[in-house]
């Protein structure tokens, strides 16, 4: 299945794909999040560390309170780490100023929750287009064609009308992913993509991201529950217990054929 749009995924102006032996676009060095006081502390990363690459998608897996939102939330500038740096295109992120941490994250970054956050009053199209309107200036008639192009490969062509309150959770989740990637992010950060979607759609979303890591550089994190996304992914990352470890992706995809 090819997802791929001249109009959504341009490159100009973007950096090459990177892949192993280059400059890793995002780094997480010694990273340790703990949670709660005394007997009831909870330890969510234990000195984390990781390098994500342009042009690669990337599974971080485990156990349910294993820690794999938290590390997300770290390495995407969301939330304060304990101890710790994320390194992102260069950039100390946790060193700068909360005002140039937000513009950092509005610049290069695409977000796809697993509570949507999507704003009630607007319709499908328009929750795309102010993206690129507001976001990047585009002019309205531009950001109405790129934001029908991304709505028609997800499938929402002719729900474009649609507020969230008549969304089904897959429809809503497949306007958040739209949203996430309309302005072509230097990094995507995906908590649950596929969650709240039949493998149908799951799958064309999966691609989705595919192609803005393998075709536009993109460095893609995925944290997910879902083992059909594995054979999507260029490395698979299992954390429990606050610890992390590099599984073989090929491994991996062997296990779900012998469990199949």
């Amino acid at each position: 299945m090819s997802t791929t749009s001249p109009l959504l995924w341009s490159t100009e102006g973007r950096p090459e794909q990177m892949g192993d032996g280059d400059e890793p676009t995002l780094r997480g060095i010694e990273l340790s999040r703990s949670f709660g006081d005394g007997e009831t502390r909870v330890t969510a990363l234990d000195h984390v560390t990781l390098d994500l690459y342009g042009g690669q998608i990337s599974l971080l897996m485990g156990p349910s309170g294993s820690g794999k939102s938290t590390l997300l939330a770290v390495l995407s500038g969301l939330l304060r780490p304990d101890s710790g740096r994320v390194i992102a295109l260069g950039t100390d992120l946790w060193a700068l100023p909360e005002r140039e941490q937000e513009a950092f994250r509005l610049r290069h970054c695409g977000f796809i929750f697993q509570g949507y956050n999507l704003f009630p009053a607007l319709t499908a199209r328009q929750q795309l287009e102010m993206v690129l309107r507001w976001g990047q200036g585009a002019s309205g008639r531009e950001a109405r064609r790129k934001s029908e192009e991304m709505l028609t490969l997800l499938g929402m062509a002719r729900k474009s009308h649609l507020r969230p309150v008549e969304m089904s959770g897959g429809e809503k989740q497949r306007v958040a992913i739209g949203r996430a990637l309309m302005k072509n992010p230097d990094f995507c950060f995906a908590d649950e993509p596929t969650s709240a979607l039949d493998w149908a759609h799951g799958e064309q979303v999966v691609e989705l991201l595919r192609t803005a890591a393998h075709e536009r550089g993109a460095t893609i994190l995925v944290v997910a529950h879902d083992a059909r996304i594995i054979p999507y992914a260029d490395r698979v990352f299992h954390l429990e217990d606050g610890r992390l470890k590099e599984e073989d992706v090929e491994d991996q995809g062997t296990k779900i054929k012998e469990r199949v």
